[in-house]
């Protein structure tokens, strides 16, 4: 198994992750994330999605579970605009994006979520929330924090809805909570994963030297799916 994998746009470690690896899917518009991580390494998945009508549409599989939450900084009912784009919608405005309409969903932060989803740690965390990072992060405690094992972000400063000075806000928090960022994505922000080396056993060195090695060849396995393969056989994408 390559040591990196790239899971519908976001890059994870699996050979670091436990074989009872627990999943949180945040922004998981139709579960293409959830369902692979099911599918190809038997995780228990637990995914949240804002809109009602894109939640109705994740196909319910052994091991995902699924949640019609918006995660956000505290608890309560928070506007949620609908883009034409269901990848697009969010809870701090479209940022551009066509919007079809505006619709009141229940926001929780993400202890809340947890709770809900009756599950106590969280070893592989996916992060895909239209601009609600600096919410979610800003919730969490660095203890919190600490007891992730890796966390798989798609920054979105690339389309202004979160500003750059908060990507290298949370950036520079994780890494002095002992997290590795690895950009793997080349022009913008939207694929960074943070590996907690203490937990992951990994050593900086070990990672940087990884990262340098296997990004180009992602890259290049990805073209030749894209090219040759169909889409419905394409394993990660």
């Amino acid at each position: 198994m390559p040591y990196f994998e790239r899971v519908r746009g976001h890059t994870i470690i699996p050979c670091l992750l436990p074989r009872d690896c627990v999943v949180v899917d945040l922004g998981a518009n139709h579960g293409d994330f959830s369902r692979r991580i099911v599918e190809c390494f038997g995780w228990d998945c637990y995914c949240a999605e804002a809109s009602p009508a894109t939640y109705a549409k994740i196909e319910p599989v052994p091991k995902l579970h699924k949640f019609n939450l918006a995660i956000a900084d505290k608890d309560g009912p928070v506007a949620l605009c609908v883009a034409a784009n269901s990848e697009e919608s969010s809870i701090i405005g479209a940022g551009g994006a066509p919007v079809e309409n505006q619709v009141i969903v229940e926001g929780v932060t993400l202890v809340t979520f947890l709770e809900k989803a009756g599950i106590s740690r969280i070893d592989l965390l996916k992060v895909d929330i239209e601009g609600a990072e600096g919410y979610l992060f800003d919730s969490l405690t660095d203890d919190q924090l600490r007891g992730m094992r890796q966390i798989s972000v798609e920054f979105h400063d690339f389309n202004g809805k979160l500003p750059a000075t908060d990507v290298h806000r949370i950036t520079d928090r994780l890494a002095c909570l002992g997290f590795e960022p690895l950009k793997m994505s080349v022009f913008t922000n939207g694929d960074t994963l943070f590996v907690n080396r203490e937990l992951c056993g990994a050593t900086r060195l070990q990672l940087g030297r990884r990262r340098l090695i296997d990004r180009n060849l992602i890259f290049v396995r990805r073209l030749i799916h894209r090219k040759l393969l169909p889409k419905s056989r394409r394993r990660f994408e």
